[in-house]
C-alpha cells in the first residue's frame, strides 16, 4: 500500500498534476477575461447604437418641426374657413421622434439633460394659432408667433445637439 502512495506522490506525478492544475486555472482565467471583454465591447456597441438612434430621432424631430411651420407659412393645408390642419404624416413623424427620444432617454440615458415637455407641439405657437383659427381671424401677430416658433426650432436644435455630444463624450464614443 505504501508503494502505491509513494508512486502517486512521485515527482513525475506531482509535476503532471501541477501542470494540469495550472493549465486549468489559466484556461479559466483566460475564458473569464475574454467573456468580460466581450461583454464590455457589446455593451459599448449597444450604447453607440442608442446614441445614434437618439441623434436620428432628434434630427427627425427638427425636420418635422421645420416642415410643420413651413407648411403653415406656405399655406399648404389651409382650409376654406381659414383654419389650418397639420399634415398627418409630418405630425406623426413629430410625435414619433419625441416618443423615441423620451424612450431612449428613460431606458439608456436617464441622466441626460432631456425633458419631453420642452419639445411638445405647444412650444411652437404658430401651430396652435393656425389650427385654432387665430391666424385666420388675425387675433395674433402672425410674424411674432412665426418667429417664436422658429426660435424654438433653433434652440431645440442647439440643445439636442449638445445632449448628443454630451452622450458621446460621456460614453467615450
Amino acid at each position: 500500500m505504501s508503494e502505491i502512495v509513494d508512486s502517486l506522490w512521485s515527482a513525475d506525478n506531482v509535476a503532471t498534476s501541477l501542470s494540469i492544475i495550472v493549465s486549468t486555472v489559466v484556461a479559466i482565467v483566460v475564458l473569464i477575461l475574454n467573456q468580460v471583454y466581450s461583454n464590455l465591447r457589446e455593451r459599448k456597441k449597444i450604447t453607440c447604437e442608442k446614441i445614434e438612434a437618439f441623434y436620428e430621432a432628434s434630427i427627425s424631430y427638427l425636420d418635422a418641426c421645420d416642415q410643420l411651420v413651413t407648411d403653415i407659412q406656405l399655406m399648404k393645408h389651409r382650409c376654406e374657413n381659414g383654419y389650418y390642419r397639420n399634415d398627418p404624416l409630418i405630425y406623426a413623424q413629430f410625435e414619433n421622434a419625441i416618443t423615441r427620444m423620451d424612450m431612449l432617454h428613460g431606458l439608456y440615458f436617464p441622466k441626460a439633460n432631456f425633458k419631453r415637455e420642452s419639445y411638445t407641439i405647444d412650444k411652437m405657437p404658430i401651430i396652435w394659432s393656425a389650427t385654432t383659427g387665430e391666424l385666420a381671424r388675425k387675433s395674433v401677430d402672425s410674424e411674432k408667433v412665426y418667429l417664436e416658433s422658429r426660435e424654438h426650432i433653433n434652440v431645440s436644435s442647439e440643445h439636442l445637439r449638445a445632449v448628443c455630444h454630451e452622450l458621446m463624450r460621456k460614453y467615450m464614443v
